[in-house]
């Protein structure tokens, strides 16, 4: 079960438990450098193939193999010298392919995990191998990388669900003891290292996933809300804001959020979680990232209604805001310097009722950018490009010297046709420049998470051009259907527009504004249909 929102490669950027302090579980992570010492009571072997420098670990793959049994990815091999006599084996499969990629490893551990979880046992101690098939251009196989990667698969698959947490505490957590073999001459800052991003990143995907795969009553704004206030205290590096959603300051969110009036449960938030680095933020100087996220809690496509049963998953919509959540949880713990994040979610649930907003209408952004609504199920645009709107001033007002824009949202569907489950990421003119895309796809190939690029192009924009003199923009595909024509692409470019991001391009004399969307819509929730998260 794997609910892949990208934090992982936002992440990169910043590197080069049911109690509010985090996640129990988490504490029981640690390095081990005796690989029979203690009371494991199974070993997890990840590797490219069925060798081991380990000689114990070897000799038991060889004798298996004598049998003329093959060494599959989640095979249970006899493991006498061990105390728990027994090893699971999790195959990436060899790296020296065309395709290969850092998801391969990520997969091996998952796979490891998922036997872990049938056979019941409960103190892994985890042995990666060396990846002996890898190239040199692969810088993911190399370093602390493979095994930070196949600690993030096997975590994947032990995550408990918040709902299960809560009605089946019995089932939290699914270990007792972990540990993280390493050799006797590993350096103590190596593994250090290792077992830190490992930590930080699964807290910051714990509260992703219980944001984003919890369902849409149990997640609802308000709910989110008090998640969010229970896991996130003010302190000298986090701030936290959360308020109702103002008709003034967010004209289009307030569209989409006022079907829900009278309902105080479905109420909308706009929630703000701000990470200031150790001694303050220093505009002048830091990286600063404005990252937006879509929250919608459910959606139902509006008076745009889904049919066909096309509501199933949506809880799964508000998976962008969760990623912006669980990023700032992981730079909560990791505090890295020179960086400023203002994280920025906008929770509303997209219902169907007599006060919806509806298609024809003509609707003003924050920034007073009017666009004539086209399609009501294209309300994640609505929602984040007031936010983006909102950030605009404040980043000229800051005099911040290195800003970055971001959203984040499972968007389209154009994207999963284009890209199944890897997200889409499209640069404006400055971020292009700079290769932010670049960045943010490459850093996410570190830890089992890359991205595909995609281009905004001059049809993107004039796909959006108002075609009558009554509104400033269209806020719809010209073509039938969101899948079609450049679909991931266009609502970027009109968010760019609607926000007034456009007079802060590559022609303005003015600061010039990197702004980087990212389309998860493939990337989160389920792989068959039967699955749930």
């Amino acid at each position: 079960m794997r609910v892949n929102c990208f934090v992982s490669a936002l992440l990169g950027l910043t590197l080069c438990l049911l109690s509010t302090e985090g996640f129990v579980e988490l504490d029981k992570i640690h390095a081990e450098t005796n690989l029979t010492g203690a009371p494991y009571d199974v070993v997890i072997f990840i590797n490219d193939d069925a060798t081991s420098t380990e000689p114990s670990l070897n000799e038991a793959m060889t004798e298996y193999s004598a049998l003329k049994q093959p060494i599959t990815s989640g095979l249970v091999v006899p493991l006498l010298t061990h105390p728990s006599k027994h090893m699971i084996v999790g195959l990436s499969g060899l790296l020296n392919k065309d395709y290969a990629d850092s998801r391969l490893i990520y997969k091996a551990g998952a796979t490891a995990a998922k036997k872990m979880i049938e056979l019941n046992v409960r103190r892994p101690l985890v042995v990666v191998g060396e990846f002996n098939s890898k190239l040199p251009h692969q810088k993911w196989a190399t370093s602390i990388w493979p095994k930070l990667t196949a600690l993030l698969g096997i975590l994947s698959e032990l995550y408990v669900p918040l709902q299960v947490r809560e009605s089946r505490p019995h089932m939290y957590p699914r270990y007792d003891d972990f540990g993280v073999y390493f050799q006797k001459d590993t350096a103590n800052a190596t593994m250090e290292e290792i077992l830190n991003y490992t930590k930080a990143m699964e807290e910051g995907l714990y509260v992703t996933r219980d944001i984003c795969a919890t369902d849409e009553e149990q997640m609802a704004p308000p709910a989110v809300e008090k998640y969010i206030l229970e896991h996130f205290k003010p302190n000298d590096n986090i701030q936290i804001d959360s308020q109702p959603i103002n008709q003034t300051k967010y004209p289009t969110m307030h569209a989409v959020n006022r079907v829900n009036k009278g309902v105080e449960k479905y109420q909308g938030r706009v929630i703000k979680l701000t990470y200031l680095p150790p001694g303050g933020a220093k505009p002048e100087t830091d990286e600063t990232l404005f990252v937006i996220g879509k929250g919608i809690t459910f959606d139902s496509g509006g008076l745009s209604v889904k049919t066909s049963g096309n509501m199933k998953f949506m809880r799964n919509d508000k998976c962008g805001a969760a990623a912006v959540a669980g990023f700032i949880k992981v730079l909560e713990k990791l505090q890295p310097a020179g960086l400023t994040v203002y994280g920025r979610m906008a929770y509303v649930r997209n219902g169907i009722g007599s006060e919806a907003y509806a298609v024809d209408e003509i609707i003003p952004s924050g920034a007073g950018v009017r666009s004539l609504i086209g399609n009501t199920d294209a309300e994640g645009r609505n929602v984040m490009v007031d936010l983006l709107a909102e950030a605009l001033p404040e980043a000229v007002k800051m005099n911040i010297k290195n800003p970055h824009f971001m959203s984040l949202a499972t968007l389209t569907g154009a994207q999963v046709s284009a890209f199944g489950t890897i997200p889409a990421v499209v640069d404006n003119g400055p971020a292009r420049v700079k290769k932010y895309a670049k960045d943010l796809c490459d850093w996410g190939m570190m830890v089992g998470d890359p991205g595909q690029i995609s281009s905004l192009r001059r049809e993107d924009f004039e796909n959006v051009y108002p075609v009558t003199q009554y509104e400033d923009l269209q806020q719809r595909n010209t073509h039938p259907g969101t899948i079609f024509y450049r679909g991931h692409q266009y609502p970027m470019a009109w968010m760019i527009m609607a926000s007034k991001l456009n007079e802060h391009g590559l022609d303005s004399e003015g600061l010039q504004i990197p702004y980087t969307h990212v389309d998860i819509a493939g990337a989160v929730g389920v792989s068959k249909p039967d699955e749930r998260a």
